[in-house]
């Protein structure tokens, strides 16, 4: 059995966008844009987080630096 990745990260994508939209405005009618990305951004993670475990050799992978 896969998983089919592609779908969970679109899942993980918009709900995290959703919260975070929600959760910029909890304390203020007008955050700022960089309030609202960088709470968007945070939501978005925990979302992966919660549906993907990473191991070391992924990061590498995944952050690596063009050369």
């Amino acid at each position: 059995m896969r998983a089919r990745t592609r779908i969970i990260l679109s899942e993980c994508i918009e709900n995290g966008l959703r919260y975070g939209y929600s959760r910029a405005h909890k304390h203020t009618d007008q955050p700022s844009q960089e309030t609202i990305t960088q709470a968007m951004d945070r939501a978005i993670w925990n979302e992966i987080d919660e549906r993907f475990t990473f191991d070391d050799d992924d990061f590498e992978n995944i952050f690596r630096l063009s050369p």
